[in-house]
């Protein structure tokens, strides 16, 4: 392989710079919907605890609401926040 058909499987695999999952960043709702959702280890890292609490929260039920898309399992962040708030005896 020359050093131009490398550079072009490079560039074929690399993700694609528009996606925001490309840089980790929070996936955006719906047009019209201003919802921002969080995967697992966002909600544990705004929660200051571990991924695998946060899993266990979700399989008792106590945790935050959640829904899976394909194979991620996805919260609302106005979810997460009410969880909070709810927990704090604020809502």
């Amino acid at each position: 392989m020359d050093a131009s058909s490398v550079a072009r499987q490079r560039a074929k695999d690399a993700p694609d710079p528009r996606c925001s999952l490309a840089r980790h960043e929070p996936v955006r709702g719906l047009a019209g919907d201003d919802n921002t959702y969080l995967i697992t280890t966002e909600v544990a890292a705004l929660l200051r605890t571990s991924p695998e609490t946060v899993r266990y929260w979700r399989h008792i039920g106590k945790g935050p609401r959640s829904f899976r898309a394909g194979r991620k399992i996805l919260y609302a962040r106005v979810d997460v926040e009410a969880w909070i708030r709810l927990l704090r005896g604020v809502a």
